[in-house]
């Protein structure tokens, strides 16, 4: 901690003074305060670190807790009618804090005694940018980078055609986290800058992908593909200046398309036409019609934008709702909504009243959040107020030093401060963004780690195997040979 610090966190206080609203008590007001400066901690540390993790784990998820439980609080919208930000109590403040410093702790507790190791490459004299079709380096006969570019374009394929709907639920889970170690190689291929074709293709997949992201409504899709390629850039030129470019990219485009999208939504979600019916060329006119509406009109200003996008980001509200219903009005689950997310790895098929890890709509309606004619909203549950809804406030503290202590192992176990491209890929399909963006429910985060960990051991297993063989063969013992005898010696 340094003096840089302590005046970002003068300057964030000035600045949240200024905008506190009326309602809230100045009590809560200093412990929000504490609470940002506290998130911004590991953010500060990383970015300063000459020997930062590739992955910068920890400090995304500091600035999730700022932006969904801290700035959200002064926001002067809300998201749901039901669900007031103005209801905010200290009480629930304290817990939020209480809730997070047991994560942190939980964490730092699984890192004790943590070895970095790894050896991500990086542009230099003796690699010349690591082409994409590089074998040497790992021993494999089509690089790994090609393999994850060709495997995206066949899965923006899938996508595009809707051939995934006939696949069953766990083999689409397990598309999701494929698609993004997908991602990271192709973008590693533009971060190493190959001059040769693949770098083209890359280009055009990914660029693809964020287009097919965008048509599905969902701007979460696109500003986390952004954002990741961000990461891969700054992993491999070791520079901060592409993440935060790319950050503030995404932030632009999330604020920018925030009320557009229920323009798209209406046109295309909630219209006697089928999404089967309508081109993603159509949808791509839809946003245009939507961009050209909105910023039109006369009454948009960029108050309304930012109150929109700061509504979205509105975890905390939620949180005070959950609060103030459960258990006087919604009882306790007592693990029930947890369980799904232990026994993910077995598949439905064997276990055909397996819990499910899905349950945003059913909450919505418990919390008389959605009517109750309504049949397809489902409300993004997070870590907090699902933890809340089993134990109370206890059970959010255990919880989420439990949890934390997973994450921590994670980011042990697959993230360092060098690593290989294949390992990059995996760590970030394991942490992004499904552990970081915590505001679904904890049981949708996690079912899915145990069948990717498997599958990503039988990956490295076939990945490394070419290099294990070219090992074997360099330090086999050759064979003495004898020399040669004169004739009629």
């Amino acid at each position: 901690m340094n003096l840089v610090f302590l005046s970002v966190c003068v300057l964030l206080s000035i600045v949240m003074s200024q905008i506190r609203p009326s309602w809230m008590e100045m009590e809560t007001h200093w412990i929000l305060i504490t609470f940002m400066c506290a998130c911004l901690v590991p953010a500060w540390r990383w970015s300063i670190s000459k020997r930062r993790e590739a992955i910068p784990f920890a400090p995304a998820v500091g600035l999730f807790y700022f932006l969904w439980f801290g700035y959200a609080a002064y926001a002067d919208s809300d998201l749901y009618a039901t669900v007031a930000v103005s209801d905010l109590t200290t009480e629930t403040a304290i817990a939020v804090f209480g809730a997070v410093v047991a994560s942190a702790l939980g964490w730092r507790l699984a890192l004790i005694g943590r070895k970095q190791s790894g050896s991500l490459e990086k542009p230099g004299p003796n690699n010349s940018r690591l082409s994409v079709e590089s074998t040497s380096s790992h021993g494999v006969k089509s690089g790994i980078a090609k393999i994850g570019i060709s495997a995206l374009g066949f899965l923006v394929i899938l996508r595009l055609t809707d051939s995934l709907s006939f696949f069953p639920g766990s083999i689409q889970q397990l598309v999701i986290y494929v698609e993004t170690f997908t991602r990271a190689l192709a973008a590693y291929a533009l971060a190493t800058r190959s001059r040769e074709s693949w770098f083209f293709i890359a280009l055009g997949v990914l660029g693809f992908d964020l287009l097919l992201a965008l048509n599905t409504g969902s701007l979460y899709h696109v500003v986390t593909r952004v954002m990741l390629i961000g990461i891969v850039f700054t992993s491999v030129s070791r520079s901060l200046r592409p993440l935060i470019a790319l950050v503030v990219v995404g932030t632009l485009v999330f604020v920018s398309l925030q009320t557009v999208k229920f323009y798209f939504r209406a046109q295309v979600w909630d219209s006697e036409s089928s999404l089967e019916n309508v081109s993603e060329l159509d949808k791509l006119q839809i946003w245009q019609e939507g961009i050209e509406r909105k910023f039109s009109a006369e009454n948009s200003s960029e108050g309304e934008l930012l109150d929109s996008a700061s509504a979205r980001a509105s975890a905390i509200a939620l949180f005070e709702h959950v609060r103030r219903l459960c258990p006087a009005v919604v009882p306790f689950r007592e693990g029930e909504t947890l369980i799904g997310g232990l026994v993910g790895i077995i598949p439905r098929a064997l276990w055909p009243d397996k819990p499910k890890s899905s349950f945003g709509h059913e909450f919505g309606h418990e919390f008389a959040i959605i009517g109750p004619l309504d049949r397809t909203t489902a409300i993004n549950v997070s870590w907090l107020a699902d933890w809340y809804w089993n134990f109370g406030d206890l059970g959010v503290i255990f919880g989420m030093f439990l949890t934390g202590l997973l994450l921590g192992f994670i980011d042990r176990v697959y993230n360092a401060v060098t690593m290989s491209p294949f390992d990059l890929a995996v760590g970030l399909s394991l942490i992004w963004p499904q552990l970081i963006i915590q505001e679904s429910n904890w049981a949708m985060s996690f079912s899915g780690l145990p069948l990717m960990i498997l599958f990503y051991l039988v990956l490295r297993r076939w990945y490394m195997r070419p290099t294990e063989n070219a090992a074997s063969k360099t330090d086999r013992p050759q064979r003495r040979q004898r020399p040669l005898r004169a004739i009629g010696s």
